[in-house]
C-alpha cells in the first residue's frame, strides 16, 4: 500500500461516515495484471438517471413475472436440500440462467448507445432504433430470414405499437423512408434534444431526491 487517507463527510456520498481509501501498487500485489475500470460514459448501465432505473426494473420485473420465476423459486424453496433430486437441481440451474438472462436483457434495453458525432437522447436512439426496425421489417417481407426475438426487441427499443405484421411491401418501404426522414431531422436538432433531455433529468433527480428525504 503506497497511500491512505480519509475524506472529508459527503464528499462522495450522503451519510455519517467519512470515506476512506487505499492506494495499492498494482504492480507488486497482482503483478500489474488488473483490468482496467471503464469510465462511466462506457458502462452499459447508467444509475444516476432514475428513469434508467425504473426502465431497467420495468422490463426485468416483465421477464421474470413472464417466466414465472417466483413460483419456481418458492416451490423449491419448500423442498429440503438433502432431498432434492436431479431433477430439482436442473431446475435450479435453469432458474439461474433464466435470472441471469433477465437482468442481462433488462441491462440492455435501459442501457444508453453513445455515439461521438451527436449528443445523447432518448428520443434521438429511438429514432436510430425505428429507422432499424423498418429495415429488417423489409428484409423479412422480402422473404429474408429475420429473428422474430430480434425484431421485437428492435420494435420495443423503437416504441412503436403499429402491428406491422398485416402491412404490404409498399407500406413497409414508405415507413422506412419516414422513419429515415425523422431520424435525419433529430440528428440536426441533436444538441436542443439532449439539452431537453438533461433539463428534464434535473428536474427527475430533484424530484428523487426530495421524495427520498420526505419518504
Amino acid at each position: 500500500m503506497k497511500r491512505s487517507g480519509i475524506l472529508p463527510y459527503h464528499s462522495l456520498f450522503q451519510g455519517d461516515h467519512r470515506p476512506c481509501y487505499i492506494d495499492i501498487d498494482t504492480s507488486l500485489a497482482f503483478e500489474g495484471k488488473t483490468p482496467s475500470i471503464s469510465p462511466p460514459c462506457q458502462r452499459v448501465l447508467q444509475l444516476k438517471d432514475p428513469r434508467i432505473v425504473n426502465n431497467c426494473l420495468k422490463v426485468l420485473y416483465k421477464q421474470l413475472n413472464q417466466h414465472k420465476i417466483s413460483q419456481k423459486v418458492d416451490t423449491l424453496s419448500k423442498i429440503e436440500k438433502d432431498k432434492w433430486t436431479d431433477q430439482d437441481q436442473v431446475q435450479y440451474e435453469r432458474l439461474d440462467q433464466l435470472i441471469t438472462e433477465s437482468m442481462l436483457y433488462a441491462e440492455s434495453c435501459a442501457a444508453k448507445k453513445y455515439t461521438n458525432k451527436y449528443e445523447w437522447s432518448p428520443t434521438l436512439v429511438r429514432s436510430v432504433y425505428a429507422e432499424r426496425f423498418w429495415r429488417i421489417a423489409l428484409r423479412r417481407s422480402q422473404g429474408r430470414i429475420v429473428s422474430s426475438t430480434f425484431l421485437v426487441r428492435t420494435r420495443e427499443l423503437a416504441g412503436i405499437t403499429l402491428d406491422h405484421s398485416s402491412l404490404t411491401l409498399p407500406d413497409i418501404v414508405q415507413c422506412l423512408a419516414a422513419a429515415r426522414q425523422t431520424r435525419k431531422v433529430l440528428q440536426i436538432q441533436h444538441q436542443e434534444l439532449c439539452k431537453t433531455y438533461l433539463e428534464k433529468l434535473a428536474e427527475a433527480l430533484v424530484l428523487c431526491f426530495y421524495y427520498h428525504i420526505f419518504q
